[in-house]
């Protein structure tokens, strides 16, 4: 792995700030290596790079539970097409604020995050890494239109 931890160091009994299928995949996978790269599209893949092969998984597809997310697949030419870097300080991050790692500027919503933020008025922290928030409130006017049939009788000119 690129950081030094234990499965057990990011159970989802040491918070919920942890993802319960992140670490089933990490205890399924062992010594394996775990890296986390990420692909010029922004989207971030857990495995190993070897040659211009990919191994592992997309991220999201993991956290998200995808049916089969965890069997690695190969990727032939994917770490030069996806142009994927290596998040090096990835795992230390996770670590130590948990989900806020895979999303920094807190625009998902994860599963069993109920207690993440304590809000206040227009305000709120989120109590995985400390971010503060303030809510803005936009307006915006929808126009749709909507055809119906003219009573029988008359006709289109």
């Amino acid at each position: 792995m690129s950081a030094n931890f234990k499965p057990q160091d990011i159970s989802p009994t040491r918070g919920e700030k942890f993802s319960t299928n992140l670490h089933r995949y990490i205890k399924r996978r062992g010594a394996r290596t775990n890296n986390v790269f990420k692909a010029e599209d922004g989207t971030l893949w857990i495995g190993d790079v070897d040659g211009h092969w990919f191994h592992g998984s997309r991220l999201m597809s993991i956290l998200c539970g995808v049916r089969g997310a965890g069997n690695a697949c190969a990727f032939p030419g994917a770490p030069d097409h996806w142009k994927l870097k290596e998040l090096k300080n990835f795992w230390p991050d996770y670590l130590k604020i948990g989900r806020c790692a895979i999303d920094p500027d807190h625009h998902q919503h994860f599963m069993n995050s109920e207690g993440r933020y304590i809000q206040k008025g227009r305000h709120r922290v989120c109590q995985w890494c400390g971010q503060k928030q303030a809510m803005t409130i936009k307006r915006s006017v929808i126009k749709h239109e909507q055809w119906s049939n003219e009573p029988t009788g008359k006709e289109c000119k």
